[in-house]
């Protein structure tokens, strides 16, 4: 289950390309990724934080800032994908996750509303095993 996003371009380490939301993390938050033009996996622009950092679901996402993600967050929000939202938690060893809210009209479609089914549910899994 997948839902197509748009395309960006470059950025310092990758030469672009399509955008996926792919499905979630273990904890409920989206997943995204970038495909070549073959269709091939070229990066995973997105972030699980848990347990260390905060939880987010649709429509927020983190991205990462750091090594070969470098400059796809510009890129997400350059193609009209994401808009960053000021936030960012700090991993440690120079990684910092960029908070940013999923753009456009993702409410109504059916593949958007799988994916989101998913996250609550994967969410309130981990919630109940956090608890113990």
């Amino acid at each position: 289950m997948s839902k197509e996003l748009g395309e960006i371009g470059p950025s310092k380490y990758s030469i672009g390309g399509m955008v996926e939301l792919v499905g979630v993390y273990y904890d409920g938050s989206l997943a995204m990724r970038v495909l070549a033009q073959s269709g091939e996996p070229r990066s995973r622009p997105t972030v699980c934080l848990s347990p260390d950092g905060p939880l987010e679901c649709y429509p927020f996402v983190w991205l990462k800032s750091w090594a070969e993600n470098e400059g796809i967050p510009m890129a997400l929000v350059e193609a009209g994908i994401v808009e960053l939202t000021g936030g960012s938690f700090d991993l440690g060893n120079d990684c910092l996750a960029l908070h940013a809210k999923l753009l456009g009209d993702l409410d109504n479609d059916d593949e958007v509303k799988a994916l989101r089914f998913l996250s609550k549910t994967k969410r309130e899994q981990f919630d109940i095993e956090a608890m113990g």
